[in-house]
Formats: structure tokens, sequence, C-alpha cells
């Protein structure tokens, strides 16, 4: 004969049991959204940022003081810059984010210009062009960059006041052409 107690603890159990599962699945689930393997973990926006500025700090130790219309400017040649690559084939489908990211070098030489002395003066992006040529050897071409955006920029605009309001300036960017 069965007992009924046996029965009861039977249901215990098998309930006990599936508490357990949940908890270790649910566990499982949690931490597998918890970081990405170090093998397919993708650059993030942190990882250029990092780079870029150590190939910039290694450009400003190794920058030239020039002198433009009396004006004293120091020019850093940058031999490159670092981005976000997404590799993909013209034949794939798959949304962005799912696609391999790598972080990739752009073989595109700059100069980061900045006035040295006096430090008040006015000048222009011509002046800024002339530096970083005489500074790097190659043509340059001023970068608007944000400016650009914001109503362009003309040969003679006064670039003191706009490198007074950023914070952490390291100079006006020139393209390079060498």
């Amino acid at each position: 004969m069965v007992n009924p107690n046996d029965f009861l603890i039977i249901i215990e159990a098998v309930r006990y049991y599936m508490k357990l599962k949940i908890f270790i699945l649910s566990t499982m689930v949690v931490m597998s959204g918890c970081d990405v393997p170090p093998s397919t973990k993708k650059p993030g926006l942190e990882e250029v940022r990092a780079a870029n500025a150590e190939l910039r700090e290694e450009a400003f130790t190794n920058s030239k003081l020039v002198e433009v219309d009396s004006l004293q400017f120091k020019v850093s040649f940058v031999k490159g810059s670092y981005s976000q690559l997404i590799l993909q084939s013209k034949y794939d489908s798959a949304p962005i984010e799912e696609r391999n990211i790598e972080l990739g070098y752009v073989d595109k030489p700059y100069a980061l210009v900045e006035l040295v002395d006096p430090k008040t003066a006015k000048y222009t992006p011509e002046q800024v062009e002339k530096a970083a040529q005489l500074g790097t050897g190659c043509s340059a071409k001023f970068s608007a960059g944000v400016l650009a955006f914001v109503g362009g920029t003309s040969a003679t605009m006064d670039l003191q006041e706009l490198s007074k309001k950023v914070s952490r300036f390291k100079g006006w960017s020139a393209k390079l052409s060498c």
C-alpha cells in the first residue's frame, strides 16, 4: 500500500529540483550577458580614443617650433589615426552591430598646430597652413572640422577667440599631402 506521506515527499523534492533548475538557468543567462570573451570583444570608442591619444602624445614629443608672420607655432606631425573598421563582404546582409569590427589604422598624416608666442595674438587658418607646411615639409590644408557646421571658415577668420573656448586645446588640425 502507498503511504500518502511518501507522495508528498516526492512532490516537495520535484518542486525543490525545479526551483534549483530555474535558479541555475537564470544565473547562467545573467552571467552570459556580463562580458564578451576577449577573443571576440569588439573595439569600442574608448580603445580608438586611447590609441589615437597615444599617437598624438608621440607626435607632441617630436614637435617643431616654426615662425610665421612674427608668430611662433608648435607643429606636431601625426602619422595617421585609428578608427573602428567594419569588415564585411558586399554579400553580407547582417545588421551593422553583428558584423565583425576591429581596430584599424588609417595612414593619413596630419599636423596639429598651436600658437606658442605671443599667446594672445590673433591668427588665421592661412597661418596655420603655412606653419604646418614649414614644420612638416608637406603641403597642408586647414581642417575646419566642426567649424564647417557652424558657419564655415575663411582664410582670414580669427582662430584665437575660438581656441580660448575649448578646454584642453591641443592645436588646430591640418591635413597633409606628402
